[in-house]
């Protein structure tokens, strides 16, 4: 393997590392604690990435990227941008775009707005306007609905699958939530009906998704295929 790599960081926002022979380039996005459910380098080791190009996005402000990112750009339209300009300097000929919870959502937005790649999210949120706080009423996601909602704007993409119909509805994509857990369910069921998106309901309980599929060592052949 190539070690000709590049590095970046744009304070804890952006982890950024391209490797020269790699045909693969994984956009990871983190939820509201700013992991992928877990400690994002261990999800990567446990899904056999590290040997791929890959870049790490956090959303500090906690608002499902619709403030966009500090040194990037106001909105989720100016991150698309910086992607889409990292996607092409990659030199990739494959991308995927890969999150947990927020960052779920994240990696089906983004995938939408490019128009490129696949998607794979595990437990996202899919319809996250104001009668969201209904299916949230505890923090932290109270919270952080509430410090969205309080910058919100005509830009913000609140409600996924109805974006996703206006605008991909070809959107190639599988989903992973708890086939225990109602709440992830309803927000993954919002995605029923799209042809390239797979549900997946994995028999576990609760939130943690990712966390439960790294643990079974599923994660290599659910990120490779």
């Amino acid at each position: 393997m190539s070690t000709v790599a590049r590095e970046r960081e744009a304070g804890a926002v952006v982890e950024e590392r391209l490797l020269a022979d790699s045909r693969r380039f994984y956009l990871f996005f983190g939820g509201l604690q700013g992991r992928l459910g877990t400690d994002h380098f261990e999800f990567m080791r446990s899904a056999g990435v590290l040997g791929c190009s890959r870049l790490f996005l956090r959303d500090p402000h906690r608002a499902w990227y619709q403030r966009g990112l500090p040194g990037i750009g106001e909105d989720v339209h100016a991150v698309a941008r910086y992607l889409e300009q990292r996607i092409a300097s990659s030199g990739a000929s494959e991308v995927r775009f890969v999150g947990n919870c927020m960052g779920g959502y994240a990696a089906l937005l983004f995938c939408s707005l490019l128009r490129t790649g696949r998607a794979i999210a595990f437990a996202p949120q899919t319809l996250i306007g104001p009668g969201a706080l209904e299916w949230h009423p505890g923090q932290p996601v109270a919270d952080a609905y509430a410090g969205m909602f309080a910058h919100r704007n005509d830009r913000h993409i609140y409600d996924l699958p109805e974006w996703l119909r206006i605008h991909t509805p070809e959107l190639e994509g599988e989903v992973y939530c708890s086939a225990n857990y109602p709440i992830d369910i309803a927000h993954a069921e919002a995605l029923r009906g799209f042809p390239n998106i797979a549900i997946h309901h994995v028999d576990m309980d609760g939130h943690g998704v990712s966390r439960f599929l790294r643990q079974q060592g599923r994660l290599k052949e659910i990120l490779s295929a």
